[in-house]
């Protein structure tokens, strides 16, 4: 949960969404909270913190197809989320395997494969001030940070170690986009996203 009091900031910080580095970049103090905590919506945030209403709040988000390819390729290479909450995607054969099954397990409620639009609305509503793209992070990173504080902070880039093709079109076949088209298909109409 990323609550500046001082500064009246809220940051949502969407899995898979650049999150680390503008925390890194924001200076916000790290504590090994879980992952609901880590991401958590804005509404937990209101609820936990009701002053932060009148806060300026911020988050991101990504291109589901990409973002999907993002959070599996991670939690089936990172050590540390091997050991803290992905070590049962391991028992899928591949990538296909998973985004088969992927509707009707229990990854589809595990918190780095929500939709992005899930952190973001209360009520069925956008309640962030600001979203950027992930796939315009630099620039709309920098916009946000001028309009929030008041000047423009360059994001400062945690290197992800995960190994997986730039292109995220090459791990999907016809099925599997349609699975994701209808498993995102909230996040891929509010932020207009096309495979």
């Amino acid at each position: 949960m990323w609550v500046n009091h001082n500064s009246e900031i809220v940051f949502i910080a969407t899995p898979k969404c650049g999150s680390t580095s503008m925390i890194n970049s924001l200076g916000f103090e790290y504590n090994s909270e879980t992952p609901r905590e880590y991401h958590a919506s804005i509404d937990m945030v209101h609820s936990r913190h009701p002053e932060s209403k009148g806060y300026k709040s911020f988050s991101f988000v990504r291109n589901p197809w990409d973002r999907f390819v993002s959070v599996y390729k991670d939690g089936t290479q990172s050590h540390g989320h091997l050991g803290a909450w992905s070590s049962g995607l391991l028992k899928y054969k591949d990538f296909t395997d998973f985004a088969k099954n992927f509707e009707k397990s229990e990854w589809a409620n595990e918190v780095h494969f929500l939709p992005c639009s899930s952190f973001l609305k209360i009520k069925g509503k956008i309640s962030v001030d600001n979203v950027g793209r992930f796939e315009n992070l630099h620039n709309d990173f920098s916009k946000i940070t001028k309009e929030i504080i008041g000047s423009t902070i360059d994001i400062r880039h945690h290197h992800n170690q995960t190994k997986r093709s730039k292109d995220y079109k090459e791990y999907y076949n016809k099925e599997t986009v349609e699975i994701i088209r209808k498993a995102y298909k909230e996040d891929i109409e509010t932020f207009n996203y096309e495979y």
